[in-house]
């Protein structure tokens, strides 16, 4: 798990509201640095996002994800129909509604217009970015930062706007932030895809939100060119096309854009279910098999490789050039898949997924179990885990040395739970195969740097092919649980099938984990977990999903013993806790793939 911590056609709808459209693909350093500039009061900064389909290349969380205010991600690419109004949730306008005032306040002006747009914090969660300030339409924009904002006191919501950030290639320090590809900090990551670059005085603008895939050139191309970055992470979607709003402010009383539709958060429900398992019998050995899986991916149990080689694992970053992720993948491939359940799933679909991110080899393995169903009917459950670790934060504060931690429970407890889905699929499967597809996803560089790299390529390849599926099973960390607590989590996504997949699983849990409690978290909750995780990426672009893990919350995971350290290996795991949790997982997505 991660650790830390949206604009169009030109018009005046009234004279507090704009928006100009963009085309075409993101421009490149050294297009932008031979364009010409423009008047930054005669555009939104909507206007510079020229990613036509960025669902197809997903930015990367340095960038944040785009948030969408119609048709989401797979609806545009599976051409659902435009909406004709952007819709915003009423929990987003109670916050803009205490947000601007306080601005406001703190600038000294009686009426003010921002130019804004719904976004993500660090931690994941939808906030507003509010970019820029101006008297009146008549007036010239001006940049707006994080100095007048003082949270008011007693507030009880810890959710805060994003302001911009200016940052001058020029500085060595700024220029490691925005080029280097792995920045020195445990947790930096190159926000070069976030900036807007400016005249020195901010009054021009060149271009914004550029092509990142070669932050060298980039870098060549910009330290000198005398302009500045406006940190910005991108706008809104609408229709597809970015979005940014005009938000007017007269002493104290905000006046949205009319064409905004308020909509509010269907309050779901699950409720306990009679339920007749299609699992009654594990075999005996399911622990012991299950935690050499696990004790196999924290490089406790050294391999061979199909290369020959031996090794452990435990080099495991996706941001270290010579990892061993793409070995550990191509052992799962050879020695698990292809030698032990190939021959019982006739059709079984085995794909090392190679590709380059910041000039590092990745992969992902995708893995494709055959439901009986057409292709036009077949709506795949995915199973998703991570097989890359995170730094280890102990040994980095003492050494400044960046190596990987053990990762038994993050996230070897996720690999090897679909080690052993795989297993007891294939003792199932000649005799009844499901009806839908079952896909096993191990997928690279969720950890710091990568940000959910491998998720944001995989999903990519999804969403240009218009896969349709029932949802995704997203899995990290399943294996510790806090003292005297007996409960493991269930993060559905806001759609209605995300809640039907969190029916399925907790209908499961009452006969595979009944020594355990299910905990329901609602979406966006604090207390739960899955915006920091892959889940997130499914959940953003429109895929139902639930994120299911131990019970750890955004509020209470960091200083957890073990947690992205060194020591977390697997004699800290609760392995009949974690067994039960896996048992009701395979039989949750056996449900939900109709098998029978």
């Amino acid at each position: 798990m991660k650790c830390l911590p949206i604009g169009l056609t030109a018009y005046w709808l009234v004279a507090f509201f704009f928006s100009i459209g963009a085309e075409g693909k993101p421009l490149t350093s050294q297009e932008l640095v031979v364009s010409k500039p423009q008047s930054i009061t005669s555009i939104t900064l909507a206007s510079l996002d020229q990613n036509e389909k960025p669902w197809e290349n997903i930015p990367a969380f340095e960038e944040r994800p785009y948030v969408y205010l119609g048709p989401s991600a797979l609806e545009l690419a599976t051409g659902s129909a435009p909406k004709t109004r952007p819709e915003i949730t009423d929990r987003l306008k109670e916050m803009g509604d205490r947000f601007f005032p306080q601005i406001q306040q703190q600038l000294k002006i009686s009426e003010v217009e921002f130019e804004t747009w719904p976004t993500l914090d660090d931690w994941g969660l939808v906030t507003w970015n509010i970019s820029r300030y101006r008297k009146n339409e008549s007036d010239e924009w001006k940049w707006l930062d994080a100095s007048l904002w003082n949270k008011p006191d007693g507030d009880s919501d810890p959710t805060e706007p994003v302001f911009t950030k200016v940052l001058d290639p020029r500085l060595p320090e700024d220029f490691d932030k925005l080029f280097n590809n792995i920045p020195a900090g445990l947790y930096d990551r190159p926000i070069f895809g976030a900036a807007v670059w400016t005249t020195k005085d901010g009054k021009q603008a060149y271009g914004g939100w550029l092509d990142s895939s070669d932050l060298a050139t980039a870098g060549t191309d910009l330290k000198n060119s005398g302009l500045l970055a406006h940190i910005v992470f991108p706008p809104a979607r609408f229709n597809g096309k970015p979005k940014s709003f005009v938000v007017q402010v007269t002493s104290g009383a905000v006046i949205w854009p009319g064409e905004i539709s308020w909509t509010s958060e269907v309050k779901r429900r699950l409720s306990s279910q009679k339920y007749s398992p299609i699992f009654t019998k594990w075999p005996h050995d399911f622990e012991p098999r299950y935690l050499e899986h696990v004790q196999r991916a924290s490089g406790e149990i050294p391999v061979h490789t199909p290369s020959g080689k031996v090794i452990d694992f435990r080099k495991m970053g996706s941001g270290q050039p010579d990892h061993h992720i793409v070995e550990y993948l191509e052992y799962l491939k050879t020695e698990h898949y292809e030698k032990k359940i190939k021959s019982k799933i006739p059709g079984l679909s085995i794909e090392l997924d190679h590709f380059m991110w910041q000039k590092i080899p990745e992969a992902n393995l995708i893995v494709k179990i055959p439901g009986t169903l057409p292709r036009d009917k077949n709506r795949p459950i995915i199973f998703v885990d991570h097989v890359d670790k995170a730094i280890a934060e102990d040994h980095y504060a003492k050494t400044n040395e960046k190596i990987t931690t053990g990762g038994a429970d993050d996230n070897g407890t996720a690999t090897a739970a679909e080690l052993m889905a795989s297993e007891i699929y294939a003792e199932r499967y000649l005799e009844k195969p499901p009806a839908h597809d079952i896909w096993l996803f191990h997928i690279t560089g969720e950890e710091y740097p990568g940000s959910s790299l491998g998720a944001r390529h995989q999903v990519g390849r999804m969403l240009k092919q218009g896969q349709m599926i029932t949802g995704v099973i997203d899995m990290d960390m399943l294996g510790h649980h806090p003292e005297h607590s007996k409960r493991f989590q269930i993060n559905p996504g806001p759609t209605a099938g995300s809640w039907k997949i969190a029916q399925a699983i907790l209908n499961a849990s009452q006969i595979h984990a009944a020594r355990w409690t299910p905990i329901v978290r609602l979406p966006y909750s604090r207390k739960g977990y899955d915006t920091q995780t892959d889940g997130e990426v499914f959940r953003l672009v429109g895929y139902d999903h639930v994120t299911s893990n131990e019970d750890k919350g955004l509020n209470h995971r960091r200083g957890d013993k073990n947690y992205h350290e060194l020591g977390d290996e697997s004699s800290l795991l609760d392995i009949p806790y974690a067994s039960d949790h896996v048992k009701t997982l395979i039989e949750a997505a056996a449900e939900l793939a109709g098998w029978r």
